[in-house]
């Protein structure tokens, strides 16, 4: 799991909020490069539906893949043509 949104006081960034999703994107993307290979074509799953998961959604369909689905306690979210930012909104 992934901790975010800390205040300040407890060591929290005024960074954007973002940050923390596309990085899992990014860190994701630079393994697939060291395999040779990309987003592209790619189909994948994201744990989580908060802000660290949406945004990583987001990051990884600019980069080239498509996920599929997207889930948390209250249920899932299942599209097999993309879950796109239509969908992500409509989450948010």
């Amino acid at each position: 799991g992934v901790l975010t949104g800390k205040g300040l006081d407890y060591g929290g960034s005024l960074m954007r909020t973002q940050a923390t999703g596309y990085g899992v994107a990014y860190f994701a993307e630079e393994m697939l490069k060291l395999k040779g290979d990309s987003f592209k074509g790619k189909t994948c799953v994201v744990g989580g539906a908060g802000n660290v998961a949406l945004h990583t959604v987001e990051k990884i369909t600019e980069l080239g893949g498509k996920c599929v689905a997207i889930s948390d306690y209250d249920g899932t979210l299942v599209d097999p043509d993309g879950i796109n930012s239509e969908k992500l909104a409509w989450v948010k």
